[in-house]
């Protein structure tokens, strides 16, 4: 699951990225340093929200012989207002970093900023559909 996570953290850097580019953003060097490690503090948050309600939908005596569709729909019940409200508060702070006047810093904030919306949407969709392998082995 670790190595999920890695790979998809690297899939939104460069997706960031590459839409930041696409998008006309100025590039600096810091953006490349210090991205890769925000997106692994925010993945790996949204992955233990995501594992640990899946492991506590699924030990539930309550929900007892689920299927595991049915275990993710209990489990995303709670998973989707933490992590959308923990991503939006995010990407709403770099948007309003965007505002400043120095351009290094206003290009790395829109970076961040693309960065958690690529990261959210990979964790939400890809690692989830690991974590639901990983149970069905």
């Amino acid at each position: 699951m670790c190595l999920l996570l890695f790979f998809l953290i690297v899939v939104g850097v460069v997706g960031a990225l590459g839409f930041s580019s696409l998008c006309t953003i100025f590039f600096s060097a810091v953006s490349l340093q210090v991205l890769p490690f925000l997106l692994i503090g925010i993945g790996v948050n949204d992955m233990f929200i995501i594992t640990s309600n899946f492991w506590r939908a699924r030990d539930n005596p309550a929900f007892a012989g689920k299927t595991i569709p049915e275990t993710m729909e209990i489990a995303f019940t709670h998973i989707g207002p933490t992590c959308f409200i923990t991503s939006l508060v995010d990407f709403v702070a770099f948007m309003l970093a965007g505002i400043s006047e120095m351009p290094a810093v206003r290009s790395f904030a829109f970076q961040v900023a693309i960065a958690v919306l690529f990261e959210v949407i990979l964790v939400l969709t890809a690692f989830s559909a690991g974590v639901a392998l990983d149970c069905k082995r």
